[in-house]
């Protein structure tokens, strides 16, 4: 009976004593127990508390990796540079009177078809004229009054052009026999004063010489004659006529040459209607 009763009352213990709890023994004592939920409340706390952390950083200017801007003006780029070409010109001769006699000297003028009315306002500068040209005749008005040198400049200036062989002044129709006492003996018309010249040279002109005679000369820089040639003109003695010949020289390096035309006296051989023409020679 005393052992029953005990069976009822109490589950024995195989070791026939009842288990102790011991202290510090939490984890036997929690096994069974739902302990994962207040770590995860805790580690989600920690998040939010390091997000709003984080946030009020940004906010305030703080975050490392947001890069600094500056306000800086915007630049425009410039469009690129236009370049002209210059204008095409060429090389005209115009006729002045230097000690009463007619020279011929060059000048650069707008190349295009109207090259005898560029040829004038080359030689008149800032002088307004008017100028037409029809049946081999040049009329020029609005100059009022030339004199004979004046007059002269023109009509030579103007008949070097094929299309032109007299020119209408004042109500006169004149030519260039009509100028021959402001033309010299020999009119050096090329080449002209300052040109660059390599060999062979060409030489052309006018002449009104004893026999149509005359001599050319290519000298260097001391004067030295580089060569010599006797021309022959189309006509003489009283009779203006032409010439064109060229003239071969030797030159090493380049240098200032002069051409030397003159007529060879009748009397005695000496030079006479001499004409010099400053160059360039070129080797």
């Amino acid at each position: 009976m005393t052992l029953e009763r005990s069976r009822g009352r109490h589950h024995a213990h195989p070791s026939g004593h009842r288990p102790r709890r011991r202290a510090g023994s939490l984890a036997a004592w929690s096994v069974g127990r739902p302990v994962g939920r207040p770590v995860a409340r805790s580690a989600a706390l920690a998040t939010v508390a390091l997000a709003l952390t984080l946030l009020s950083a940004g906010c305030l200017g703080g975050s490392s990796n947001t890069a600094a801007t500056t306000d800086e003006p915007a630049t425009t780029s410039a469009p690129p540079a236009t370049t002209t070409a210059p204008a095409a010109t060429r090389t005209v001769r115009i006729y002045v009177v230097r000690d009463g006699k007619l020279a011929a000297e060059g000048r650069e003028v707008p190349a295009g078809p109207a090259v005898g009315s560029e040829a004038l306002k080359a030689l008149l500068g800032a002088r307004a004229f008017d100028l037409t040209i029809a049946a081999g005749v040049a009329t020029v008005t609005g100059l009022g009054t030339l004199s004979p040198e004046g007059q002269a400049e023109i009509v030579a200036t103007l008949t070097q052009f094929p299309t032109v062989q007299a020119v209408e002044l004042d109500g006169k129709r004149l030519t260039r026999l009509d100028i021959e006492a402001v033309t010299p003996q020999i009119l050096v018309e090329s080449p002209l004063p300052d040109a660059r010249v390599a060999s062979p040279l060409r030489i052309t002109g006018t002449a009104n010489t004893f026999e149509a005679s005359l001599f050319v000369d290519v000298l260097d820089a001391g004067g030295r004659i580089l060569s010599h040639k006797l021309v022959t003109a189309t006509s003489g003695s009283g009779t203006r006529g032409t010439f064109d010949v060229q003239i071969g020289f030797d030159t090493a390096e380049s240098q200032p040459g002069t051409l030397y035309a003159y007529e060879s006296s009748a009397e005695d051989g000496r030079p006479i209607h001499e004409v010099r023409v400053p160059l360039t020679l070129l080797p």
